[in-house]
């Protein structure tokens, strides 16, 4: 991308496109990326993202392609758990290491049982935020944002009901209504932290 380029994005192409005003998806090749070029990205008002690809790989356009798996997002995406060599994009398969994670569940105000548990007729409520990200563009992180925004709002009440917690606790207690409090490791890739706790408690 030359600097033609760029003033051709920081214009919305309006002399190419005049009659449109929706926005574009943009692709580069990740030795073009620098922090500079980032900043026009950001800037822009008519950028709907960026499909990011390695210059030194020598793809065919004709031939489908996945990093994820076999098939993009196999447990969760539109193929929900159906990848076969029918419709597998990638025959070599999952190209990276097993992926692990460690959720933090509370449940508010805890409810301990004394001998065999009775018939559970309590209804949850959940606050949850993920606690991790997934960038590609070197030092920048603009995943981090929504994972601390989230974040700080899920603790920020966690701290309120705990400057409260023998009014919320007889207020729980009485309408049968609890609160869980999670946060969720893994979720960048695949969702693997919520969908843990998710097969827990089914």
């Amino acid at each position: 991308m030359n600097n033609t380029d760029v003033n051709k994005l920081r214009n919305c192409w309006r002399k190419r496109f005049r009659d449109y005003y929706g926005k574009y998806h943009v692709v580069i090749t990740t030795d073009l990326i620098s922090r500079d070029l980032v900043k026009v990205f950001l800037r822009s008002k008519c950028i709907a993202g960026l499909i990011v690809i390695d210059p030194v790989l020598d793809i065919d356009p004709e031939q489908p392609l996945s990093h994820d798996g076999a098939c993009p997002n196999p447990n969760s995406g539109i193929y929900a758990r159906s990848c076969t060599d029918e419709n597998a994009w990638n025959e070599m398969g999952v190209l990276c290491d097993v992926l692990e994670g460690v959720n933090i569940i509370a449940y508010l105000p805890p409810k301990i049982y004394e001998g065999p548990s009775p018939t559970q007729n309590d209804s949850y409520l959940m606050f949850a935020a993920r606690m991790d990200s997934f960038g590609l563009i070197p030092e920048i992180s603009p995943g981090e944002v929504s994972v601390v925004t989230s974040a700080i709002a899920v603790m920020a009440a966690a701290h309120v009901i705990g400057a409260h917690m023998n009014d919320f606790e007889r207020a729980a207690n009485s309408s049968n209504r609890r609160l869980i409090i999670a946060f969720f490791d893994g979720e960048a890739f695949d969702y693997i932290g919520s969908s843990s706790a998710a097969y827990s408690m089914s």
